[in-house]
This record gives C-alpha cells, sequence and structure tokens, in this order.
C-alpha cells in the first residue's frame, strides 16, 4: 500500500507540474503579448506627438489698433 501511496504522489507531481509548465508558458504569451502592446502604443504615442510639433499652427489674426503705421 504504501508503494502504491507513492506512486500516487508521484502522479499528482507530475500533474502539478504539467499544469505549472502549462500555466507559466501561459503567462509567458501573455507577458508577450504585453509587450507587443506597449511597443505599439509607444509607436502610437511618438507617431502623435511627430504630428502635433510638425502641424502648422494659425495664430488668430491681429487686428489694427491703430498707430501702428501700417495704414
Amino acid at each position: 500500500m504504501i508503494l502504491s501511496g507513492r506512486s500516487n504522489y508521484r502522479e499528482v507531481g507530475f500533474t502539478c507540474a504539467g499544469e505549472l509548465t502549462k500555466g507559466m508558458e501561459m503567462l509567458e504569451t501573455n507577458i508577450d503579448r504585453w509587450e507587443a502592446q506597449a511597443i505599439a502604443l509607444a509607436s502610437l504615442a511618438r507617431a502623435l506627438l511627430a504630428q502635433a510639433q510638425t502641424t502648422e499652427v494659425n495664430p488668430p489674426p491681429r487686428l489694427a489698433m491703430g498707430g501702428g503705421g501700417d495704414a
């Protein structure tokens, strides 16, 4: 009976190790996906910043207040 018990513990151990391995692989996959998303968001942020820096901003027209000499 003791050998049978040890055998069961081994089977449970292998099952737990297999589940742990599967869980670690899933976590690694999630981390890879999150990293890819972070890289994509950073690229988008850089593109939006570059666009904002190169976009021509039209200042409001100056009002003639008089006495400026451009009459």
